[in-house]
């Protein structure tokens, strides 16, 4: 029950967050705002439902600070971070087969770019109908990448649009 009622709270101060963003849009607000959501939950400790709570909300701000037309710098900043933990956490797993946390991370790694998915499709939607951010053609790209090469190694298919989701605005992107 504990361990609900955390789960419970964690997903309520994202959902506060996302709502104050509505409130006041001005980018100093929302980026003051944003800074505060990697600090919630240590991802690096956390179990997997709380790790996908994190996804998710991170998946509902790309999405909205795409349709607002704001920068997902910060964003992308944790992102990255929580691409590194899970990425880690699978070499680990691959040099000490004694340790648990391969398949949550797996798992997660696949939940991030299905996430990562949704940002470039329906972020994209909003006003501009533009490519998301320049980003996902320089570093974030990369881990993208290398997480998709993970999770198709690692035996995990994601379905074709999925696939083609994530590749496709990442490769029409660099040859605009």
């Amino acid at each position: 029950l504990d361990a609900l009622n955390e789960l419970s709270r964690l997903h309520n101060r994202f959902n506060i967050l996302s709502a104050a963003v509505y409130i006041d849009t001005s980018s100093t607000h929302v980026q003051s705002l944003l800074s505060r959501v990697p600090t919630f939950c240590d991802f690096g400790q956390a179990h997997e439902q709380a790790r996908s709570v994190c996804i998710d909300a991170m998946m509902h701000f790309g999405i909205q600070m795409q349709r607002l037309e704001m920068p997902l710098d910060g964003l992308l900043d944790w992102t990255e971070n929580m691409a590194s933990i899970l990425v880690v956490e699978c070499y680990l797993k691959a040099v000490d087969e004694s340790l648990s946390m391969g398949i949550s991370a797996r798992r997660s790694i696949c939940h991030l770019l299905l996430s990562l998915s949704e940002i470039l499709t329906k972020g994209s939607l909003g006003p501009r109908g533009v490519y998301p951010s320049p980003r996902f053609l320089s570093g974030s790209a990369s881990f993208i990448s290398f997480l998709y090469l993970l999770s198709l190694k690692e035996g995990y298919r994601l379905d074709p649009t999925t696939s083609a989701n994530i590749i496709q605005p990442v490769e029409s992107g660099r040859s605009q």
